[in-house]
């Protein structure tokens, strides 16, 4: 195994990835363009830190997204027109509970109403990366190769000159708060069902 930048020829793949990574998740359920045009996104916009773990044959098997802090605005502005399609092809959602809090979340977001992106960018002196998303192959758990693609996704952080790292996980994943507690993250606050962690990187 080994850690690369997450590039183009990497998409599809890592597409899979998340769709099964996250398969309980909500953006999943807007189905693989969406989640395509999510990945891409970071590919797309300056200041993201993006890697992907590869087997020796060259295939993803695990990957890291990353944003600076305050991107949500301009993520949910990009997939806006992908998600409303998505949404058109499923009306099932509209009556899903969860969904529609998600809905409204975005459009504040997108109208700069998101108290907590503001406050959160207050909290710490100096520049936030956001690791939005990590996942990796159920073939590759326990190879290691998650813990390598979390020290070169900081490395690189830390080469862009971010002062800081965060993240959020659901409270409840238990083995996902386990594992950034080993690679040296701390917490920062809990929520109903979500927690964030940071890490200080200078």
């Amino acid at each position: 195994m080994k850690v690369v930048g997450f590039e183009n020829r990497h998409l599809d793949e890592v597409t899979d990835l998340h769709m099964e990574a996250f398969k309980e998740h909500l953006n999943v359920l807007l189905g693989k363009k969406y989640i395509k045009a999510f990945l891409a996104w970071f590919l797309q916009t300056d200041g993201c830190v993006n890697v992907v773990g590869e087997n020796e044959k060259g295939k993803a098997m695990g990957y890291i997204v990353g944003a600076p802090w305050g991107y949500q605005q301009g993520m949910n502005k990009a997939l806006l027109k992908t998600a409303a399609i998505e949404m058109a092809k499923r009306p099932w959602i509209f009556v899903h509970k969860k969904i529609l809090q998600s809905v409204w979340l975005r459009v504040k977001t997108i109208l700069g109403l998101n108290k907590f992106i503001q406050t959160t960018g207050e909290r710490y002196a100096g520049k936030i990366i956001s690791l939005v998303g990590i996942g990796v192959s159920p073939d590759a758990m326990g190879s290691g190769i998650a813990k390598d693609m979390m020290d070169v996704f900081i490395a690189e952080a830390t080469k862009k000159h971010y002062d800081y790292a965060r993240l959020s996980v659901y409270v409840s994943n238990a083995r996902a708060r386990k594992f950034y507690e080993k690679c040296g993250w701390l917490p920062e606050h809990s929520q109903t069902a979500v927690m964030g962690y940071y890490k200080k990187l200078k």
